[in-house]
């Protein structure tokens, strides 16, 4: 009589209990369910085209390392990209300031602003001195650090 080791039964169950299952009729596939429709969109209408970016507009004065710039879409809404946060200046003093930049901006813009990422904040619906204020606003924080 010939032992299998006992690291070699394991394998040896499945195999077993394979030919067994192959054996047995299949189930019937089950129907895939249907997708959802999409919703129609206008005619004419280039999804693409919706947030194209239109102008990048740099904002120098800000972080030495790593200027800040915005992008400004298509569909009118902005885009403030940064380099590094919390800013480069910051040199590891308190940065704290920089948790929560999207209340501060907003307060300081009088827009909604949300932050997509560590780096990125997106005002949707900017006014027509949001570019002046948020230019205000980043000369004010960096006036902070000195």
């Amino acid at each position: 009589m010939v032992r299998a080791p006992i690291a070699a039964l394991p394998l040896i169950a499945l195999l077993s209990a394979g030919a067994a299952r192959a054996a047995e009729p299949a189930l019937p596939a089950s129907k895939p369910k249907a997708a959802a429709p999409a919703k129609p969109r206008p005619a004419g209408a280039d999804p693409a085209a919706e947030r194209a970016v239109v102008e990048t507009i740099p904002l120098p004065g800000f972080d030495p390392e790593g200027e800040p710039e915005v992008q400004r879409f298509s569909d009118g809404s902005l885009r403030l990209l940064f380099e590094f946060m919390p800013p480069s200046f910051t040199d590891g003093r308190d940065a704290s300031l920089f948790d929560h930049l999207e209340r501060h901006l907003s307060k300081a813009l009088g827009v909604e602003v949300f932050q997509e990422d560590r780096e990125t904040f997106h005002v949707p619906k900017p006014r027509e001195d949001t570019l002046a204020r948020l230019r205000k606003a980043l000369a004010e924080l960096r006036a902070r650090f000195p």
